[in-house]
């Protein structure tokens, strides 16, 4: 257990991934509604991931904010269209970026490739791009493995909707070595909606599986698959740009 503003958090389970972990709420630290709520939300994940990691949860409300998000950190709202994380108006700023991303994108693989993000997620909530008042940006923008995302509609984004993208792991060097964590992603219940660019950008991590999964009015690929294997089913691509997904290997 861990505390902020005096209040004890408890072991929760995770609405991303069924893990246990602990559970906060990100009005503990501090008040949201401005016209900037970014600082707000990158101290609630600043403090959760020096305390272990956990789930961060958002209550219902539309909150401007554009944040970095972390390994081990699970953003959970009150669901798509009841919790909605908008661009701040001006910023040109992904809403949610994974650490370090303009490092790592394009990289060759490390040795050992134990880079970030892993093990964090996104679920039951929207992403806003705020396209109308930023001349860049992406929804989710995340180099990394092992992302729990569910039940997300991601639209309204000048650049495209969501960009994945990761390496390969290493050789495991025992059957519980951490260079085996789960590579794979589980992506479930998505939908990308009016962005500018693709629907999705996915580069990785391969073996991931996308279920669920609707773009609709993208003036890109619905999905644009650049590298990995991938795997799913339900997809449903209506009204964008371009064919449903291209497979460049």
């Amino acid at each position: 257990m861990s505390t902020k503003n005096g209040k004890t958090n408890s072991p929760a389970v995770s609405a991303t991934n069924n893990l246990t972990i602990n559970s906060y709420d990100v009005t503990d630290f501090g008040t949201l509604g401005t016209s900037d709520d970014s600082a707000v939300f990158q101290d609630a994940i600043d403090h959760v991931r020096t305390n272990g990691g956990g789930q961060i949860n958002i209550p219902s409300g539309t909150y401007y904010a554009n944040i970095i998000l972390d390994s081990n950190i699970f953003l959970n709202g009150a669901g798509p269209n009841t919790t909605i994380l908008k661009s701040v108006s001006g910023s040109n700023l992904d809403v949610i970026q994974g650490r370090d991303f303009a490092l790592l994108t394009d990289t060759p693989k490390a040795n050992p490739e134990i880079r970030r993000v892993r093990y964090a997620g996104v679920s039951n909530l929207s992403i806003d791009g705020n396209k109308q008042n930023n001349s860049a940006g992406f929804g989710m923008r995340i180099w990394g493995c092992s992302l729990y995302v569910n039940n997300i509609v991601v639209a309204n984004c000048k650049e495209d909707g969501i960009y994945t993208e990761f390496t390969t792991h290493d050789y495991p060097l025992s059957d519980f070595s951490t260079t085996y964590d789960a590579l794979e992603s589980n992506f479930n219940h998505i939908k990308t909606i009016a962005n500018n660019g693709n629907g999705w950008t996915y580069k990785g991590p391969h073996d991931s599986e996308i279920n669920d999964y609707v773009s609709f009015r993208n003036e890109g690929w619905a999905l644009y698959q650049g590298k990995g294997s991938l795997n799913g089913v339900h997809w449903n691509s209506w009204l964008n740009a371009i064919v449903f997904i291209s497979v460049m290997w």
